[in-house]
């Protein structure tokens, strides 16, 4: 059995949209249901929980990770090839040009290991090339 998983960036707003009738956007995964345990193992500090959806008109469950309250620090701020994968997902799925915009403006620091940074910075690269 497989569940449906909403991926999104707004954990990169300083004040993230959550709650009944909140709005955010982002895209829809589908998951075998046993891969949730790793998603859950690789997002330590996030919680798992039940969201409704409108999708192609209709509402669908899916889940989702938001970051425990004690576990948000305001003063962090994400790397540079972190944000601008987000965007490129957000291109590729075809997010409202505003919300993409609302993205890139999302203060950022550069990646203090240069080994990671220069590896996603290649990977922004290379997908940037296949994102209209």
């Amino acid at each position: 059995m497989s569940g449906l998983y909403l991926a999104y960036g707004s954990n990169l707003a300083s004040a993230p949209a959550h709650g009944a009738g909140a709005v955010v956007h982002g895209a829809l995964y589908r998951i075998e249901a046993a891969d949730f345990a790793g998603r859950d193992a690789a997002e330590p500090g996030y919680e798992r929980l039940p969201v409704q959806v409108l999708a192609d008109g209709g509402t669908v469950e899916a889940v989702t990770y938001r970051a425990w309250p004690d576990r948000v620090d305001a003063s962090l701020r994400p790397y540079r090839w972190y944000v601008e994968l987000v965007v490129l997902g957000a291109r590729h799925h075809a997010l409202p040009a505003e919300y993409v915009a609302a993205l890139q403006r999302v203060p950022v620091v550069d990646d203090a290991d240069p080994e990671r940074a220069a590896a996603m910075e290649a990977l922004c690269r290379r997908l940037g090339a296949c994102v209209p």
